[in-house]
């Protein structure tokens, strides 16, 4: 604990007991000088101290003291010592994170217009609120990278996949990036969320059957099914199913036009329409609802989410949903992958219809024309009726 002067002129920070700074200003006659509003030449005092563990400089304004006088300095260094014996030296902490709980960033976040126009804020909340759950009344200059790890084994010893527990610390991680970026903490939370890293999540590699996607398109509810077909034969994304519209739709080259929804290098690809995707866009278009151009809607409205209905068709199906080897949507851009290969269809052909490339060549060496993504949504065409035969045979 000591007092330091700082200089006029490059504002380097010494002891009080220095002559001259490193600049060249003499300390001794600089002291005598008094700040003035047409003279700015004065010595500026601090109290340097230990908060939490770490190093910190008191000025002396922030608790109505005059900064340039060395008896105010002292007086704030004397309630310093005073707070430090009386145990109550969270007075001298002046960032927020100080008196901010986990629970109180989080409030503060998903309050936010902006947070609240996501897509995903109903996802993302829902999230913080587990996480707040545990961790809610921790204070955040209290909160240690062993915080989180001990958090992450309390949620999958209850049960909770290690998919889930890292979206529950990411999605406040987000929090505390906003609040870093506006300057309410300092960064060094930040770091604890950053030392932690995200646990391995096992990749759900299963591949439909034409049989098994038979059934559950049997059993999902109506304005399931034409997501499902749209899926199936595009290995769309869920996202870049639902938001499909009909300008994106081109009967007359019989393609399908999906957008990737990155906000960094947005992308669309066009997918040629096997006969079943066509047939389905073809009868959607007769009842086009003039109000909303969205391809699928129910009651009139655009839809947002279909965990629900898909979740319903899977299990009356009588096969297992969710993910670790079940059934889910992305489910469905798996099987398109698969089946591609099965009907040998090269891979970069295959990369360029869902929108993912590895750039192990680039492109302008290994160009893709319409006629070879014609040739491939024929060839898995002709490739899923095969089977379909087969299966028939054979029952």
């Amino acid at each position: 604990m000591a007092i330091q002067m700082e200089c006029f002129m490059c504002h380097g920070k010494m002891a009080t007991t220095r002559k001259r700074c490193k600049c060249g200003v003499d300390m001794v006659a600089a002291k005598k000088l008094k700040r003035t509003k047409e003279s700015r030449k004065a010595v500026r005092y601090w109290v340097k101290v230990v908060v939490n563990g770490k190093q910190v400089r008191l000025n002396p304004a922030d608790y109505n003291l005059d900064p340039y006088s060395v008896t105010d300095a002292k007086k704030l260094q004397a309630r310093f010592v005073t707070a430090k014996h009386e145990g109550r030296l969270e007075i001298f902490d002046k960032k927020i994170e100080s008196t901010w709980s986990v629970g109180d960033l989080c409030d503060w976040h998903f309050s936010q217009p902006s947070t609240k126009k996501k897509k995903s804020f109903n996802t993302l909340k829902a999230h913080a609120d587990s996480f707040c759950t545990v961790l809610g009344e921790t204070k955040l200059a209290h909160l240690k990278p062993t915080d989180l790890n001990n958090y992450r084994a309390i949620r999958e010893d209850a049960g909770k996949m290690p998919g889930t527990v890292n979206n529950e610390i990411w999605s406040v991680r987000a929090a505390v990036s906003a609040a870093v970026d506006d300057e309410k903490i300092s960064a060094d939370i930040y770091r604890v969320f950053k030392k932690v890293e995200k646990a391995e999540v096992a990749r759900n590699d299963r591949v439909l059957t034409v049989e098994e996607f038979e059934q559950i398109y049997e059993k999902a509810i109506d304005h399931l099914k034409p997501i499902l077909i749209t899926g199936f034969w595009t290995g769309g994304r869920t996202r870049e199913v639902l938001s499909l519209r009909w300008p994106q739709i081109d009967f007359q080259k019989g393609v399908i036009k999906i957008s990737t929804l990155k906000k960094k290098n947005p992308q669309t690809r066009e997918v040629p329409m096997a006969q079943p995707l066509l047939r389905t866009t073809q009868t959607l278009s007769k009842v086009r609802n003039l109000h909303d151009d969205h391809l699928f809607l129910w009651r009139g409205q655009s839809i947002e989410h279909i965990l629900k209905s898909m979740k319903s068709a899977v299990t009356d199906a009588k096969l297992p949903y969710g993910r670790d080897g079940a059934i889910t949507f992305k489910t469905l851009r798996h099987t398109f992958e698969q089946h591609c290969r099965r009907a040998v269809v090269h891979q970069h052909v295959i990369n360029e219809l869902m929108g993912h490339w590895d750039g192990s060549v680039p492109r302008r060496y290994d160009s893709i024309e319409d006629v070879d993504l014609k040739e491939a949504i024929q060839k898995l065409e002709t490739h899923r009726k095969n089977v379909a035969q087969e299966v028939a045979h054979e029952r």
